[in-house]
């Protein structure tokens, strides 16, 4: 009985709703980590699993028909293990709705080279599961199938073995006489390093960069595909609120001469008392003593346009001055009124808004974008610099468009957009 077929075409099948033509795909969380290298549908995987699992047989190794318990079991047609997933194309991530259209609900972000299962494609929206989150992406931002794993295999797409055998000998060579290295377990896993024709080799261990690597014949493994998944807007706001919960307790640490020094510019800024701190604020008071007074007039109108906005609300995803902006968006639509064209995230401003400045005191102009980020250097915050010692931001649900010192975080870049 060949079953390939009839079961493969029960996968899928074409309805009509709404409006839209859609292409219905089956999809199971238990895959949104792991799809077996056979790619088949779990339906097909877990019937022939159930009809192989007395005979020892892993299904990865039917290459010729066989008979168990008196069925004839046809060798699998090999599908794709990419077959009904998806992967962003985005420049940094594409926001997840929770309808399909673009004023309803963010829910999550599928960032670059993250997978999605497909769970409905339309003409113009896919929707998609992808680890916690379910919702709806424009279908111009993914890739599907073969061709998004291509795009990505090298980069988001970790590929394993998972050992089938109670003991799995793993080999100094590619021969079944070869020294055995090491034992691997049943349901074991390791990296791949490289493929052959009838053997892998995998990364046993890592240490101090060295790698030790051996070889397992593919008649006693499976392969599975790990990935990248979605992260939801909870998610993305608990990770943002630590970072921020850390920045807080490093920055109360005592640090008293910067501390004084900042406080005491802060403090004459804001009553023109001190000739210095006048100086450096100068693009506040339209007295410019350093760089281009016409920058520094154009900074202090953008800075003070953007101050306008404080105590409106925060909305993650959102590019509203009034009813919601994160702080890509704040800035990206501050600009916007005076003409420029930012990148959309904060990730993106910071390697391509503008020109790239040292983020210091002495040397920040109002208009000026700061980037922070995370202890591992990567950008997830930006503010607008007002030119006084202090920045405006979207910060979070709870304060909004709000101002800060400067350096209430430390700042990990800094860019002027104006020329």
């Amino acid at each position: 009985m060949k079953l390939t077929g009839a079961l493969r075409i029960a996968m899928t099948t074409s309805i009509f709703v709404a409006g839209m033509n859609l292409s219905i795909v089956k999809a199971n969380a238990a895959t949104a980590n792991e799809t077996s290298i056979g790619g088949m549908g779990l339906a097909v995987e877990s019937y022939y699993n159930e009809r192989l699992s007395e005979s020892g047989i892993s299904i990865s190794n039917i290459t010729t028909p066989i008979l168990v318990e008196g069925e004839r079991l046809e060798a699998l047609e090999r599908v794709s293990p990419f077959e009904g997933l998806a992967f962003s194309n985005a420049e940094d991530y594409v926001n997840i709705r929770s309808s399909w259209n673009t004023d309803s609900e963010i829910v999550g972000k599928l960032y670059r080279g993250a997978m999605a299962q497909v769970l409905v494609k339309g003409q113009h929206w896919t929707k998609i599961k992808s680890g916690s989150v379910e919702g709806y992406i424009l279908n111009d931002y993914l890739v599907y199938d073969d061709q998004g794993a291509a795009k990505f295999e090298n980069d988001t797409i970790t590929k394993k073995i998972k050992a089938t055998c109670v003991t799995l000998n793993v080999r100094e060579s590619m021969s079944k006489d070869a020294k055995i290295k090491v034992q691997l377990g049943e349901q074991d896993q390791k990296e791949i390093v490289k493929e052959y024709d009838d053997w892998f080799e995998i990364l046993i261990n890592e240490n101090n960069g060295v790698k030790e690597t051996g070889f397992v014949h593919k008649d006693y493994v499976d392969v599975v595909y790990q990935y990248k998944k979605a992260i939801s807007k909870e998610e993305e706001e608990a990770k943002e609120e630590a970072a921020r919960q850390e920045t807080i307790s490093q920055t109360q640490r005592p640090n008293y001469s910067t501390g004084n020094t900042s406080s005491s510019s802060s403090n004459s800024s804001s009553s023109n008392n001190s000739s210095s701190s006048s100086s450096s604020n100068s693009g506040s008071s339209n007295s410019t003593s350093t760089g281009s007074s016409q920058n520094t007039s154009l900074g202090s109108k953008i800075a003070n346009f953007a101050l306008q906005f404080v105590g409106n609300p925060y909305s993650w995803g959102g590019t509203s001055l009034t009813n919601g902006a994160d702080c890509s968006g704040f800035v990206l639509s501050v600009y916007k009124n005076y003409g420029y064209s930012l990148p959309r995230t904060s990730r993106e401003q910071a390697r391509g808004a503008g020109r790239s400045i040292t983020p210091s005191y002495s040397n920040l102009q109002a208009g000026d974008l700061l980037f922070y980020g995370d202890s591992s250097g990567r950008v997830n915050h930006v503010a607008l610099y007002t030119g006084d010692g202090r920045v405006v931001h979207a910060s979070n649900y709870k304060d909004g468009i709000k101002t800060n010192r400067w350096n209430y975080r430390t700042p990990l870049y800094a860019r002027r957009v104006i020329n």
